[in-house]
C-alpha cells in the first residue's frame, strides 16, 4: 500500500500500526486453521497419561481405567457363576476356592496375543468341572509353578573368600609344607673365614628383627654407621630368604643401587665371595659394562641404571625387592628414586591385590649411615604410614653431632685442628 506523501509522521505511524495488526490477526487465523487441522483425535487423548496418578499404582490413562472396570466385571460374573456352580455340587470333602480377581495385566496380555495372530491357551483357575452327567465335581487345581533361585556352584567362606577344602589325608598335607618351606629358605654354604667374619659384624646379630619387618612391611628404613655390615650382608639375608629364586613366593631379582660405580663392582664381587656364587648370579651392572645374565638372583648397579629401567619397565617386573643404599648423601638421582618407588610400590600392590596374574608386590629398603632419617620417615607425601625404622649401633659409646653456626671454606684444616 502506497502512502501519500504530505502524510504526517504521526499518521504514518499509525497506519503502520494499522496494517501490522491487520497482518498478524490474518497469520492468527491461519495458525487456528493448521491447528485445527493437527488436533488430536478422542482416541487418541485416551492414552494420555496424567500426572496424578504416577507412582500411586493405579492405572495411569483413561483406555486403562476402562480396561480395568471390563475385567473386575467379568470376573465379577464369573464369581457369581461359580458360586452357583457351588450350590448344585453334590460332592463333599472338598471347597472350591474363590476366583481371583482379574487384573489388567492379564487382559493386556491376551490382547497381545491375539493381534499377533496366537492363541493363547485359557486357564481357568477353578476347582470345579462340570461332568457330562450336569453335576458338578472338584478337580484340584494344577497350583502355579514356582520360581526357584538358582543356586551358584561357586561356594565361599564367611568373609568371602574361596571356601578351602581340606585335604583327606595327612600325608598330603605334610607333603605340600614341607615343599612350602623348602621353596621359602635357600642353603648357603659358607667358608669357615667367612663365618668368622661375619659374627664381628653389628648387623648379623638383628637379621631375625630385620626379616621380620621386611616380610611383614613393604617399606623398611635400616639405619646404620660406616662398617656395621648394611650393604654386604642384607642382600644375603633377603637371598637366604628366597628372594630372587625361582620357585619361591618373590622370584624376582634383589636389586641394590648404590651411587658409585666403583661401589657396585666391589660389592657385587664381595658378595658373591661370601655366598661362594659366581659373577653369573651376583652381578652388577653400570655404564658400559654389565654381567647381568638370566640366572641372576642379586644385582648391584648404580641410581642412573635404575632410573633408565624405569623408564621402560614402570612397575620393574624383573625385582622382588629394591635396596637404596647411602641414602643419607642425598643425590638427585636417589631422591628421584625413593620418590618414584613409592608410587610403584603402591600400584604393585593394588595389581597383586586385583589378582593380576604374574604381579606380586614389591618391597623397598632404605639404607642410610647416619641417624637423620626424619626426612623420610615423617614425610608423609612419600610414605602415607610411616615405615619402621631399624637402628644398628656400631659402637658400644653414645656419640653426639655438632653443627658449626658458620661454614669454614677450608674444612680439611678446621677438621684437622679441631681439638685446639
Amino acid at each position: 500500500m502506497s502512502q501519500p506523501d504530505n502524510m504526517s509522521s504521526k499518521k504514518r505511524r499509525r497506519l503502520d500500526k494499522y496494517i501490522e495488526k491487520k497482518l498478524k490477526k490474518e497469520e492468527r487465523l491461519e495458525l487456528f486453521e493448521k491447528l485445527s487441522k493437527s488436533q488430536a483425535e478422542i482416541p487418541t487423548t485416551a492414552h494420555l497419561q496424567s500426572s496424578s496418578t504416577l507412582g500411586a499404582g493405579k492405572p495411569h490413562t483413561s483406555v486403562e481405567r476402562q480396561y480395568e472396570i471390563q475385567a473386575e466385571e467379568q470376573s465379577e460374573d464369573l464369581a457369581t457363576e461359580t458360586i452357583s456352580q457351588e450350590a448344585v455340587s453334590t460332592t463333599t470333602g472338598s471347597t472350591a476356592r474363590k476366583q481371583p480377581r482379574g487384573d489388567f495385566k492379564t487382559w493386556a496380555l491376551s490382547q497381545l496375543s491375539t493381534a499377533k495372530a496366537y492363541v493363547a491357551p485359557v486357564t481357568i483357575d477353578s476347582s470345579l468341572e462340570i461332568s457330562q452327567h450336569g453335576q458338578c465335581t472338584t478337580i484340584a487345581a494344577a497350583p502355579p509353578p514356582k520360581r526357584r533361585k538358582t543356586e551358584s556352584t561357586e561356594k565361599h567362606g564367611p568373609l568371602g573368600e574361596d571356601l578351602q577344602v581340606p585335604s583327606n589325608t595327612l600325608a598330603d598335607d605334610l607333603r605340600m609344607r614341607a615343599n612350602r618351606n623348602a621353596l621359602k629358605s635357600i642353603h648357603v654354604t659358607r667358608s669357615s673365614g667367612v663365618e668368622e667374619a661375619r659374627q664381628l659384624l653389628p648387623i648379623v646379630l638383628e637379621e631375625q628383627s630385620i626379616m621380620e619387618a621386611i616380610l611383614l612391611n613393604p617399606i623398611v628404613i635400616i639405619c646404620g654407621e660406616t662398617g656395621s655390615g648394611k650393604t654386604t650382608q642384607v642382600p644375603q639375608f633377603l637371598y637366604e630368604a628366597g628372594f630372587g629364586s625361582p620357585g619361591s613366593d618373590n622370584p624376582g631379582m634383589i636389586g641394590v643401587t648404590q651411587p658409585r660405580r666403583v661401589a657396585a663392582m666391589s660389592m657385587a664381587a664381595r658378595v658373591g665371595h661370601e655366598l661362594s656364587l659366581t659373577s653369573s648370579c651376583v652381578s652388577y651392572q653400570i655404564r658400559y659394562d654389565a654381567t647381568v645374565s638370566p640366572s641372576t638372583s642379586v644385582k648391584f648397579m648404580t641410581d642412573g641404571v635404575l632410573l633408565r629401567e624405569l623408564a621402560t619397565d614402570l612397575l620393574l617386573t624383573k625385582y622382588s625387592v629394591i635396596i637404596v643404599d647411602e641414602a643419607h648423601e642425598r643425590s638427585v638421582n636417589t631422591d628421584i628414586l625413593i620418590g618414584v618407588l613409592s608410587r610403584v610400590i603402591k600400584l604393585r600392590e593394588q595389581m597383586w591385590s586385583e589378582g593380576k596374574d604374574g604381579v606380586k608386590p614389591l618391597r623397598l629398603i632404605i639404607m642410610s649411615a647416619t641417624l637423620r632419617v626424619s626426612d623420610f620417615a615423617e614425610n608423609t607425601t612419600l610414605f602415607t604410614i610411616p615405615p619402621p625404622i631399624i637402628n644398628i649401633s656400631a659402637r658400644q659409646h653414645p656419640v653426639t653431632v655438632h653443627f658449626n653456626k658458620r661454614t669454614v671454606s677450608d674444612y680439611v684444616n678446621e677438621a684437622v685442628f679441631a681439638d685446639d
